[in-house]
């Protein structure tokens, strides 16, 4: 009940912020047994689509396209691809006006980046964007046996939460009911010590989640601490631990699989 209630609210609040989450997730859960002939004629159609949306609403793209002499109907096969210019992270943070498209087709957010490689990156997205992202995430949970209303527990870091003021509240506190409803208890992944790895297990053992989330070192950080104090949950395990932002090396993983009891895979991007 609580699963269905869970998943409810999350396609509730997708309605409320006008994305087609669920038609995107539909596309590509067709889209995953089709033939490479059949994805490559997609791939095509769509970034044939893509350039031209640049050409036509993004004065960045439209400026480099034209530094180099190509238009869009230069865009014939895949092959074409390699001729696009290359757009660098400093000329999205120099650019920050001339990479928003005139025709967004939604609401626009701000987002921002983990700061991985060195300098957190800023970039506006909008509601088709988010759509796209959010449906990518749950196929790719699906091929792990997990939908929509999982309870998970996620080791990350909310940008909203740094500052002060009126807005930076009202943020928080929406972010925190908008996890409540969906089934999402977040965790601070920043300066973890060994009292906060202590709660964290508590709360693994009180929730069982079905899905781990986070930052790879932080997953890393929880399960070496669960091997050292040799913890055990009580035959409790998700079905499946899931790291980004960071690359971990094969030991590292391997650990957490014996430290969670569960697989452990990346997702990126």
């Amino acid at each position: 009940m609580r699963k269905q209630m869970r998943r409810s609210a999350f396609w509730m609040k997708e309605r409320m912020l006008h994305r087609q989450t669920r038609a995107r997730l539909d596309e590509l859960d067709r889209s995953q047994w089709q033939s490479r002939e059949e994805l490559a004629k997609i791939q095509l159609r769509k970034l044939q689509g893509v350039v031209s949306h640049a050409w036509d609403t993004v004065p960045l793209y439209r400026a480099r396209l034209e530094g180099i002499g190509f238009e869009p109907g230069d865009l014939k096969s895949l092959d074409d691809l390699v001729k696009l210019p290359v757009v660098t992270k400093e000329d999205l943070r120099s650019n920050r006006d001339g990479i928003v498209s005139s025709l967004p087709g939604g609401r626009l957010t701000s987002v921002r980046t983990s700061g991985s490689t060195g300098q957190p990156l800023v970039l506006t997205i909008g509601a088709r964007a988010k759509a796209w992202h959010l449906a990518n995430q749950l196929r790719g949970r699906a091929w792990w046996g997990l939908g929509v209303g999982e309870e998970e527990i996620r080791l990350w870091g909310d940008t909203r939460g740094l500052g002060a003021g009126y807005r930076v509240g009202l943020g928080r506190l929406a972010k925190r009911a908008k996890d409540h409803l969906v089934g999402v208890t977040p965790l601070s992944a920043f300066a973890i010590s060994i009292q906060d790895l202590r709660r964290y297990c508590k709360l693994l053992a009180q929730r069982r989640p079905q899905i781990l989330f986070g930052y790879g070192t932080a997953l890393w950080a929880l399960a070496e601490y669960i091997t050292d104090a040799e913890i055990s949950f009580d035959a409790w395990h998700p079905r499946v631990v899931v790291y980004t932002a960071e690359t971990l090396h094969p030991e590292q993983k391997t650990l957490m699989t014996k430290a969670f009891g569960a697989p452990v895979v990346c997702e990126y991007g």
